[in-house]
């Protein structure tokens, strides 16, 4: 039931944007509110559940990739910064920056995720530098670029104004970035 209560988040998130109920939900689903609260308290909890999982997501994956031994330091780089979630296909990406007003608490949760975890793209930056293969740079500021370049992909309405998606933007961002870094 859980994941069908996130799953029918996902659905209304992308058809109306932040502005479903909890009430929708019950109505889709054909539950109680007491179902949904078994799991969740708010339709703020369940968007809080899936930010958190689809990170969780995330860094399971980079470990993945920073793992695998048959990837240069270039496409580790690359991998563990255009990493997909399990959600990043079903959800309509151009509707997160809706949240800023409508949910500020979300949106500032979201946002605030973008700056943790970012220890593997650290030791990469590092190895890479080491190795030769980029420039000697400040990790520190290589890694704002990254995390203020992914927030921006998300603020205002910049994706619908460039007509770019979420993955688009990012992979461009991933690219320029590797690229001027790289000897």
């Amino acid at each position: 039931m859980k994941q069908q209560i996130i799953d029918e988040c996902i659905e209304l998130f992308n058809e109306k944007g932040c502005r479903f109920t909890l009430d929708d939900i019950v109505q889709s689903l054909r539950v109680s509110r007491k179902t949904i609260y078994k799991y969740f308290l708010s339709k703020e909890d369940i968007f809080k559940a899936i930010i958190d999982e689809a990170y969780d997501d995330i860094h399971i994956k980079q470990n993945l990739i920073f793992n695998d031994n048959t990837l240069s330091i270039k496409e580790k780089m690359y991998a563990v910064c255009t990493v997909e979630t399990k959600y990043d296909n079903r959800m309509n990406l151009k509707r997160v920056y809706e949240s800023e007003q409508l949910l500020p608490e979300i949106f500032h949760y979201f946002m605030k995720k973008y700056e943790i975890g970012w220890e593997i793209i650290e030791e990469l930056l590092k190895q890479g530098i080491e190795e030769g293969v980029f420039e000697t740079v400040n990790v520190a500021l290589v890694i704002q670029l990254l995390i203020n370049g992914m927030k921006m992909l998300c603020q205002g309405d910049f994706q619908e104004e460039n007509k770019i998606s979420y993955k688009q933007g990012l992979e461009q961002t991933v690219r320029i970035i590797i690229k001027g870094i790289s000897k």
